[in-house]
């Protein structure tokens, strides 16, 4: 059996990020989100080769980036409507996916590291794009936050 990168289970995730944004989070497994119409989280190795990738719903990224930083559950609301991330609310979803790197680090495996959040599978770096279909683990959630609402993840880990 093939060793990969840590894959969270859902009561890792929802603790770390329950942690992050102060709220209730309640995580159970999902089918896998369309990457056709996804915000892309991009996680590397230190030599810079894409190693974790996570699809995520724009409603996931949305209800994630807003409940950051307490931003009204109408704003991430609008974005779900226009299934694309405002400003504000991209940023505050990189710094999530940032601290979600943590999830994907492990003792018996090489340090992980968020690099970039892109809005397009067709803006992925080559590698990345490659393991979201050919991943050694991987995980699908649907993932709700308290006043928030939910939205789903799919991981994609690569094999160590």
């Amino acid at each position: 059996m093939a060793t990969t990168f840590p894959i969270p289970t859902p009561s890792e995730f929802s603790t770390q990020l329950e942690h992050l944004v102060g709220r209730g989070i309640h995580t159970i497994p999902a089918k896998p989100v369309d990457p056709c119409v996804a915000e892309f989280a991009v996680y590397v190795n230190d030599a810079g080769v894409p190693v974790v990738v996570c699809i995520c719903e724009v409603s996931f990224a949305a209800s994630a980036g807003a409940a950051l930083s307490l931003i009204p559950p109408g704003v991430a609301r609008e974005s779900m409507l226009s299934l694309t991330l405002s400003a504000g609310l991209r940023d505050n979803f990189n710094e999530v996916a940032n601290i979600l790197a943590g999830l994907f680090n492990g003792p018996e495996t090489p340090h992980v590291r968020f690099d970039t959040l892109a809005a397009r599978r067709s803006r992925l770096h080559p590698a990345a794009d490659a393991l979201i279909d050919n991943a050694a683990g991987t995980a699908d959630y649907e993932v709700s936050i308290e006043g928030y609402g939910s939205g789903r993840i799919s991981i994609r880990g690569a094999e160590v």
